[in-house]
């Protein structure tokens, strides 16, 4: 497959066909920005495995699927396109699942005050 056999004259038929689609170089803001995004990006991946190593797999689980829903915000903020009944619905499921397993670990995982 393709995966196992790395062609580098594919990748630059590739990176041509999507020159075409939009031939105009980007500019030195729009560098800084992809720049700035790759940077960020990068952080929030390294903070999200960090974050995966150190706490319980059923607590961090919900916190991947919350991506969706901050899918949904940033199409809506970024291109207008307003989420429908069933793309609410689902986000508050997951929003709510991930409520309340987040307040059944913060209870199972409670420390008993110490006697007086």
């Amino acid at each position: 497959s393709y995966a196992r056999k790395r062609n580098p004259e594919r990748a630059r038929e590739l990176g041509l066909m999507l020159l075409k689609l939009h031939p105009n170089d980007p500019t030195a803001l729009q560098w800084v920005a992809l720049a700035g995004i790759g940077v960020l990006m990068a952080c929030a991946q390294t903070a999200f495995l960090n974050g995966v190593a150190r706490a319980d797999a059923s607590f961090v689980a919900p916190f991947s699927y919350a991506t969706l829903v901050f899918a949904a915000a940033y199409d809506a903020l970024m291109f207008g396109a307003r989420p429908d009944a069933v793309t609410l619905l689902g986000a508050g499921i997951i929003l709510g699942g991930a409520l309340v397993l987040a307040l059944r670990e913060r209870r199972v995982h409670q420390v008993p005050p110490i006697p007086k």
